[in-house]
């Protein structure tokens, strides 16, 4: 069976924090959805109150001044023009530019950046929005492939407004293409491609050195493709060369008005139908292409002459009529296509026209996709209808009326490209975190066809290697009469052309192929491997075994739901274990000098986060940080989360306390507040609640500074109505501090909203569509046929510690492999256990207890290299000092991860360094630092994690709040070590549901992956009271988006568990034992589905993510055959041939 994905990306917030809104007129007065400010539109036109420091310290501007320059216009007159005169621009460069702007004389206006070379030769460069009352950030470039002595860069407004311009911190930077190009690859390198790791062993778990493994892409993840037409219905020349090269599909023509429904009621989808035929049966992706073209050109003539009530009447049946026949077919649907350009509709039927479509097309396919789709967007800017900036304040104008865009099409029929603007036009739209698609790629026939192929493979380039576009659709459907739009690929006989030649070269560079190896002494084989899907075959000693896995983007998911196990017959088993390609430590270490390719936005933002040294600073661009705005500190407060809930119109203040009255019982508060104090740089203060005079509650941490403002995130919970509740704010010393808040929020939510809240996270993120599709050998759709489907492994990793006293006891082991596929050693691997005495090192217990867990395919994680708290150190490492400990510290990590050398997939490696420090007083503040780097050096195939406790659990200590976490990260990071994970130990007193929330919120800005690494419940409630509160915790961890595992730390031992245990010495249930199994074996899980295929021969169920079996029967066919769900916004789809 072969799994295809049809993308339908809907709304995702990359950062992955969560809040509520009940806003009535949002909602439809249903209750609780996603926060409106979420993901943050006003950020791609944030406009500063003062300038950022140039990039690239301003490049070859460094140190220039704009002069005011007479500038010839195009009528004849000269107009005074800020500008740069550019003496010696080096031929064969690609120039980056950057600039902040202000405007005097207008509120706002359309601002562009030009180039003069010689006395007429112009060209755009790039195009803001400016503003009077703060600066804008304009960002483009250009190209210059001969001498030009001198040119002039100069800044005019376009919109005819007698204003003045100021710029400031302008930068122009040079880079050679070789220089862009290693860019682009490794873009490409780290958003396209993943590092695989094959483990090949017996049926006992014994890793087979010398096996023959062989492994094939037979699929691609990222969609590419072309516009067909119906040329291709019946041409089976021209279907071969298609399906052999594309993966997705746009109609041409096909599906627009004037083709469905030629004359008022005369409907005709006989085409579209057969070419849906075609791309279903081949599994290609198409996209629907339009629903409405407001160009008057293209609307049919009987439309034009409707009256505005039969035009009204008309676009609604128009919108029911296509997305009811085709619900579920397309991934995307361009809804009203070219709407920056023409206003067809708006003019008959009022501005709010698009709107309503959008609201109607939502309705009638709540899968599909809804896109806007323009020209001249990314192909240049000096069209000023369609800037980056219009189209994202038309965005803006359509989610004032609550239309929420899904992706962003740019249509990119380009004449010369110019990719400095390109990248910068995709970085601003990338900050919308919407998928960006480039759904018409052409190159103007002006062009000769060699030419044609030169400029495609720029685009194609560019576009490829930027991580916000997630699908490229070529626009080169081929005629009847053997012509194309603008650009063909082949002749008529289907022989490529220059382009063509292009694009096979690159989808042939873009794949992985066929690789075969062999397995070494660990009996496992690495290799690097584009995104997609791939079939394996091992084999060892005459036997062979053969299955298919498919590597995704998401780092931590497809390491640990794709650990699968491909059984032999009779007694070899393979593990397929995906991990993330590159390090920034590695390429820190290459002589080329990457900082000459920060990118725009990256500098500023990651100097802000990381500091000025950081690796980041020098190789991350502003997409791969886009978020970091709960740990960061900013010049001004943001708006209020819900508008400040019950707290209305609070201003800025200055105060130790302030009141909140009528509090009702039974009810979760999310707080939330905008905080700077006076006279201090960095200050951790907590906020407190004051119940009554003997009751306090610590509701939100953050390290407050004097010179920006910091967010602060948690909240409480009250079982009974409180009156004129006191929040007051504590240093770490435990005095009272003034603070100064602003934007402060207060938002109740009963429990019943909370949980609704939390379902529906479940649902998108741990969960997904799957549609099977089942036909006969010749491709015709079955009918009635009969689907069992079944999961029989989960994708999200969900475990428990276990001890030594697991070895040979069997109920023991039975009832931990019911249940879990995660683990973690609760001691066997601590240093005082493997090494109680200088140099008798012991991994016999660890090494069966590895055993186990190999043999039974279950995901470990490596606990711990080190524990920073003394009483946990052997007393013989803590007689030891200076050289002597600094050699035991570095044989520690060398014995302990290269004899487990690629079997833990985590390692924490300095356990609880918040909060203890014993190896940095006796060896330096840089040792956690060394640690990190050696033990990357030693299995850099491991995920190096920090852990610690108190930091989700409470907010009353203040050495492990969210910013001191972050905090310390970025200590290790700044010496050259990327951190793989953020570890949470989660051991529990009284939940505080909105404080888990609020700190996960805040983590998840790192945008790493979050675990829970530890949980469990105090033994200070009995054990009711636990697995009340333990199901607290595991929904509200479980729904974040950003949680991806869940570690319980409830080892059996025959004294008893560490503070929780789930069952008796018996393994009878306890009632923290009952809140596991209801939640992990059944609301969880997708169990058993049956059903039967449909008219159209599909099966659609909502499955969780993991391994499922699938048993399809029809009449004497029948068929078993297993697939995975992984985790993905988007429809995914499975054919089965009986």
């Amino acid at each position: 069976m072969r799994g295809k994905t049809e993308r339908r990306e809907r709304r995702r917030d990359r950062t992955k924090h969560r809040d509520f809104v009940t806003v009535d007129e949002v909602t439809g007065g249903t209750g609780v959805v996603v926060d409106q400010n979420s993901p943050d539109m006003r950020r791609p036109e944030f406009c500063q109150l003062e300038p950022e420091d140039p990039l690239y310290n301003g490049g070859i501007l460094e140190n220039e001044v704009a002069t005011m320059e007479l500038v010839a216009e195009d009528n004849g007159t000269t107009t005074s023009w800020p500008a740069f005169v550019l003496p010696n621009l080096t031929p064969s460069r690609f120039y980056s530019f950057s600039s902040w702007i202000k405007i005097y004389g207008s509120n706002s206006s359309l601002v562009t950046a030009r180039l003069m070379s010689g006395n007429s030769s112009r060209s755009c460069v790039g195009t803001v929005i400016a503003r009077h009352d703060c600066w804008s950030f304009l960002k483009g470039g250009f190209y210059i492939n001969s001498d030009s002595n001198p040119s002039l860069l100069y800044f005019q407004n376009s919109d005819d407004k007698e204003i003045s311009i100021t710029i400031s911190s302008a930068s122009l930077q040079p880079f050679t293409k070789e220089q862009w190009s290693l860019q682009q690859q490794y873009k490409i390198n780290t958003e396209r491609k993943r590092a695989i790791t094959v483990h090949v062993s017996d049926k006992q778990g014994e890793r087979l050195q010398g096996a023959a493994v062989r492994v094939e892409q037979v699929s691609k993840d990222f969609p590419f493709g072309s516009a067909i037409n119906n040329y291709i219905i019946g041409n089976l020349p021209y279907q071969k060369w298609f399906v052999e090269r594309f993966n997705a599909a746009v109609f041409e023509n096909e599906l627009k008005w004037a083709a469905t429904e030629p004359e008022q009621g005369v409907y005709n989808y006989t085409l579209a139908d057969k070419m849906l035929d075609f791309v279903r049966a081949n599994q290609i992706v198409a996209r629907g292409h339009n629903i409405f073209w407001e160009d008057p050109k293209y609307i049919p003539s009987w439309v034009l002459n409707l009256t505005s009530p039969e035009l009204e009447l008309a676009v609604k049946n128009r919108i029911m009529g296509l997305m009811t026949r085709y619900k579920d077919e397309f991934v995307h649907w361009d809804v009203s296509n070219e709407f920056l350009h023409f206003s067809f509709y708006e003019d008959k039927l009022g501005e709010n026209a698009t709107y309503e479509f959008f609201k109607v097309a939502h309705q009638a396919d709540p899968l599909a996709t809804l896109f806007m789709n323009d020209f001249n967007v990314v192909e240049s800017c000096k069209d000023v209808k369609s800037t980056v900036d219009a189209y994202i304040s038309k965005m803006r104008h359509l989610r004032r009326y609550g239309v929420w865009m899904d992706g962003i099409g740019l249509e990119s029929h380009f004449e010369v490209p110019n990719l400095p603007l390109m990248r910068a036009i995709l970085d601003k739209f990338a900050t919308l975190q919407l998928p960006i698609w480039l759904t018409e790629v052409d190159i103007s026939n002006e062009f000769d066809q060699d030419q044609q192929a030169t400029y495609l493979e720029e685009v194609l380039r560019e576009g490829f290697s930027h991580p916000s576009v997630n699908g490229i659709m070529l626009w080169s459907a081929l005629n009847k009469k053997g012509k194309c739009y603008q650009m063909c690929l082949t002749d008529t006989n289907f022989n490529n052309l220059p382009a063509g030649d292009v694009v096979d070269k690159l989808l042939k560079e873009w794949q992985t192929g066929v690789i075969n190896s062999q397995t070494d002494e660990h009996g496992a084989f690495s290799f690097y491997g584009y995104l997609g899907e791939y079939t394996i075959t091992a084999s060892f000693g005459g036997k062979a075994t053969s299955s298919t896995f498919s590597l995704i983007l998401d780092d931590e998911a497809a390491e640990l739901s794709r650990h699968e196990w491909l059984q032999f017959e009779p007694g070899t088993v393979v593990a397929v274990r995906c991990r993330r390609l590159l390090r920034m430590s590695v390429w820190a270490l290459c002589n080329f000098d990457w900082g000459v390719l920060a990118d725009a936005g990256q500098a500023e933002q990651a100097r802000a986060i990381l500091g000025e040294d950081s690796p980041w600073t020098r190789l991350f661009d502003t997409t791969d940080l886009p978020t970091y705005r709960l740990i960061t500190c900013k010049s001004e407060p943001e708006d209020p989360l819900y508008s400040g809930g019950i707290i209305v119109g609070q201003n800025q203040s200055e105060s130790s306390t302030f009141m909140l009255p009528n509090l009702l019982g039974d009810t979760i508060y999310s707080f939330s507040s905008w905080v700077k104090i006076n006279g201090s740089n960095a200050t951790p203060i907590k906020a407190s609640l004051t119940l009554d005079n003997d009751t306090k509650m610590c509701i939100g941490n953050v390290v407050a500074k004097s010179e920006c403002w910091s967010f602060m995130k948690g909240g409480f919970v009250l079982d009974s109505p409180m009156d004129n509740v006191i929040v007051y704010f504590l240093d770490s010393y435990g005095n009272r501090i003034n603070v100064t808040l602003a934007s402060t929020s207060l938002q109740p939510f009963t429990h019943q909203e909370w949980l609704k809240d939390q379902e529906m996270s479940i649902d998108k993120e741990r969960k997904r569509m799957a549609t099977i599709h089942v036909s006969d050998v010749d491709g015709k759709m079955i009918k009635g046929a009969t689907i069992v489907v079944e999961q029989i492994n989960r994708g999200f990793p969900f475990g428990s510690a276990i001890s030594k006293t697991i070895l040979g006891n069997s109920p023991y082991q039975k009832w931990f492999l019911e249940r879990f596929n995660a683990a973690v050693f609760e001691n066997e691997l601590k240093w005082c256990e493997t090494e109680p005495e200088q140099g008798s090192i012991n991994y016999t217990i660890p090494d069966l207890m590895l055993d186990f867990v190999r043999a039974n395919r279950i995901t470990v994680r490596g606990h711990n290299i080190f524990w920073e708290d003394p009483k946990y150190i052997p007393s013989w490492v803590q007689n030891l000092t200076g050289d002597t400990l600094h050699s035991a510290v570095k044989s520690r990590i060398r014995s302990l991860m290269t004899h487990y050398k690629n079997q833990f997939v985590h390692w924490d490696v300095s356990n609880e360094m918040l909060h203890f420090d014993f190896y940095e007083q006796r060896l330096g503040s840089n040792t956690s630092l060394e640690m990190f780097e050696l033990a990357h050096e030693t299995d850099p195939s491991a995920r190096l994690f920090m852990n610690d406790f108190n930091v989700v659990e409470t907010c009353g200590d203040l050495n492990a709040s969210a910013s001191a976490y972050a905090a310390r990260m970025k200590e290790v990071e700044e010496g050259g070590v990327v951190m793989d994970g953020v570890g949470l130990e989660g051991h529990f007193t009284t939940p505080n549901h909105a404080l888990i929330r609020g700190v996960l919120d805040q983590l998840a800005t790192l945008q790493l992956p979050i675990w829970l690494t530890e949980v469990d419940i105090s033994n200070t409630f009995d054990q009711d009271t636990q697995g009340k509160y333990l199901e607290v915790v595991l929904r509200e961890v479980y729904s974040h988006p950003s949680v991806n595992g869940v570690m319980l730390w409830t080892a059996m031992d025959p004294n008893g568990c560490y503070q929780m245990c789930l069952t008796d010495p018996n393994f009878q249930n306890l009632p923290a034992g009952d809140v596991v199994d209801r939640l992990l074996l059944k609301e969880w899980s997708t169990g058993v589905v049956n059903g039967q295929s449909d008219e159209d021969g599909n099966f659609s169920f909502d499955g969780f993510l993991g391994e499922h079996m699938v048993n399809v029967e029809f009449e004497n066919w029948s068929s078993n055959s297993t697939f995975f769900i992984y985790k993905g916004d988007e429809t995914i789809h499975f054919s089965i041939q009986l």
